[in-house]
């Protein structure tokens, strides 16, 4: 037991010596954080091109208090974002183009690239369904700690001349790490 000791503290002394970063910590990861939104749009009247916009508010601010401290990191990444319309429309032949950026509406500062660009190919067949795929290494935990924040979607095309209604699935992964004895 005195041998497991000794060694113990020799390795403790030896890695806040080194500078090597944490000897110690916990992490946890999150690979599904989602939320739906359900909006309601009227008929377009303009004749030809025009864009809607959908928002997603993402207030989670109170929810990563805890994680802003100065002994953690965190990451959260955009997984992907669903549309699809329970009513008013069969499918999203319509959208020509669309945008997905994360717009910062607590007064804080985001400035991030657009997130997604998508172009319609005109010659792919129209889907009941659009899943937009989020980019692999833009953290978007900046712009969410300083408050709430706003995915924001653009689409432009020949919007439907009815009422339609569209439901927006947003889906994130996220990471945190805390560290013990020792420095990130």
């Amino acid at each position: 037991m005195r041998c497991f000791a000794s060694t113990f503290l020799a390795v403790l002394a030896a890695s806040g010596l080194s500078g090597c970063g944490s000897l110690f910590f916990a992490q946890l990861e999150e690979p599904d954080l989602c939320k739906t939104v359900s909006v309601d749009f009227p008929a377009t009247t303009a004749p030809g091109t025009s864009t809607q916009m959908v928002a997603v508010d993402l207030d989670v601010h109170s929810d990563l208090a805890p994680f802003n401290r100065s002994d953690t990191t965190t990451q959260l990444q955009l997984k992907y974002v669903e549309f699809f319309s329970p009513t008013g429309i069969a499918d999203f032949g319509f959208v020509d183009a669309a945008k997905i950026t994360l717009q910062s509406t607590s007064g804080g500062s985001c400035n991030l690239p657009d997130l997604v660009n998508y172009q319609r190919d005109p010659s792919s067949a129209p889907q009941a369904t659009l899943t937009f795929t989020g980019p692999d290494a833009v953290d978007l935990m900046p712009c969410l700690s300083a408050g709430s924040a706003s995915l924001r979607t653009d689409f432009s095309g020949r919007l439907p001349t009815t009422p339609w209604s569209m439901d927006t699935k947003a889906c994130f992964s996220g990471k945190a790490r805390i560290h013990y004895l020792g420095a990130k």
